[in-house]
């Protein structure tokens, strides 16, 4: 072998050597937030042995799921059973606080539908730079992987939604009282969404139809952000004004585009994308909720976005609740929304680009 071999193999050395401090230092970094452990002093133990879960010993914890938004998903395996917890290091208690809320709604609103049963949630502690941040104890839902996709559930969930949907304007009117919104505030995945009681549902959607188009104005994109908070720029300049005329004709329009007669109130789930849904051996389950009293048909928007939901599922919905005149219009506005809120999730100008053509498509059907 040569010189030139031999610094070569110094060259790769001395590159892995490098690696390999750098892997030691990440997994140092790791230590510098919120560990989970087994100890009853962590936060979480001591919810699963409190009076509200009432286990005598925890045995053991497994991560299950670890999402893009920081939320992880985990089972508790104690004496009394499994448990899952979801947790994320940075939110504060507030976002499951409406997550519990619109669990329990939802599993209220009617006989057929299903939602795991919170049972508790706390703050987790400020270690180093990261947090503080929270937790929700939840029942644990044996989940069949891939159930919700079953043609036999698929009917089932159609089924679910429609009765939400039907029964909790009765099964709530103390609560929403004829008008549109939510007890408290609840996150679009990471967009926050003010659910102040309106009067009117095309003055409430109007409010979170603006707020999406302000926000692309005024907030970076988190996909923009690269791993910092508030690094980056507005997803759109001041300077193209387009996606703020378009939002301003529509909103002028949304009086005579929504205001549906007969039009009353429905508990909706706020993001049914399928995979904010499983399956146990009984069937269905909804999860991961940001509900709302609002229209019924702006739930189905997000669902003909990311795919999932099977012609089965439409069928049984609209055997319940058939398409009223205006339908298609209708989805076109309620879909800008969840385009919009990709947008500003991720800066993707495909959901721009899709937001403006539903906007330039209502609007032309309004001036037909």
């Amino acid at each position: 072998r040569g010189a030139a071999s031999e610094e070569a193999d110094l060259a790769a050395m001395e590159e892995y050597e490098q690696l390999l401090r750098g892997a030691q230092a990440a997994e140092g970094d790791a230590t510098i937030k919120y560990q989970r452990s087994l100890s009853a002093e962590d936060p979480i133990v001591a919810s699963l042995l409190g009076p509200r879960v009432g286990a005598g010993a925890v045995h053991k914890f497994e991560l299950m799921e670890s999402r893009w938004n920081g939320n992880e998903i985990l089972r508790y395996d104690t004496d009394k059973g499994p448990f899952c917890v979801k947790m994320n290091r940075v939110e504060p208690t507030e976002v499951f606080t409406a997550e519990s809320l619109g669990l329990v709604t939802m599993a209220k609103s009617g006989s057929s539908v299903r939602a795991p049963k919170p049972l508790d949630l706390g703050k987790l502690p400020l270690v180093g730079d990261i947090g503080p941040g929270s937790f929700l104890v939840m029942e644990w839902v044996q989940a069949v992987p891939f159930g919700v996709m079953r043609p036999d559930n698929q009917v089932k969930l159609g089924n679910m939604v429609a009765e939400m949907h039907l029964q909790s304007f009765e099964a709530f009117p103390q609560v929403h009282k004829g008008r549109y919104g939510f007890p408290v505030n609840n996150w679009l995945s990471l967009t926050a969404q003010p659910n102040d009681w309106t009067e009117s549902w095309p003055e409430f959607f109007s409010k979170r139809l603006q707020g999406q188009i302000s926000r692309a104005y005024t907030r970076p994109s988190y996909g923009g952000a690269a791993g910092g908070h508030g690094a980056a720029s507005p997803v759109f300049a001041e300077e193209d004004p387009l996606l703020r005329d378009l939002g301003a004709r529509i909103c002028n329009q949304l009086q005579s585009l929504l205001g549906v007669e007969g039009l009353r109130p429905a508990l909706l789930h706020g993001d049914l994308w399928i995979g904010n849904t499983l399956a146990d051996k009984e069937g269905p389950l909804l999860i991961d909720p940001a509900c709302y009293f609002g229209h019924s048909e702006a739930e189905l928007a997000i669902m003909e976005l990311f795919g999932g939901f099977s012609p089965a599922f439409f069928e049984a919905y609209h055997s319940h609740l058939p398409k009223a005149g205006g339908f298609d219009v209708r989805q076109r506005l309620y879909k800008s929304y969840h385009w919009l809120n990709q947008f500003n999730l991720f800066g993707d100008p495909r959901a721009k680009d899709a937001a403006v053509k539903l906007f330039e498509e209502v609007l032309a059907e309004c001036d037909a």
